[in-house]
């Protein structure tokens, strides 16, 4: 059996945050409510509006499972896409500076 943790860091725009705090909410209800990861949102203490997502996946299909969910179920697609409409930064890059690596 594989565990498998995902973070994901970024910065939201401050006049969300409200409103992200309420999709995150919601899209952890639904991604609990669908799979068994393990999901929770942690705001920096010496940042504030920069989050982390974490996803522990007790298992490759659990990831997989979770993979396929964001792609097929309508609401998590549209919390998603509301999210990143809320995020300034991913990683502290800002947006209009990213490139794709590889």
């Amino acid at each position: 059996m594989s565990n498998i943790v995902v973070f994901v860091n970024y910065e939201i725009k401050p006049e969300f945050k409200s409103k992200y705090l309420a999709l995150m909410k919601e899209l952890k209800l639904n991604i609990m409510a669908y799979t068994d990861i393990i999901y929770n949102v942690y705001e920096s203490k010496e940042k504030p509006n920069f989050f982390s997502e974490v996803f522990h996946c007790p298992t490759r299909f659990s990831f997989n499972q979770f993979n396929k969910l964001a792609e097929s179920s309508e609401k998590i697609n549209f919390l998603l896409r509301e999210v990143d409409k809320c995020i300034l930064n991913y990683s502290h890059i800002q947006k209009e500076n990213e490139h794709i690596a590889a």
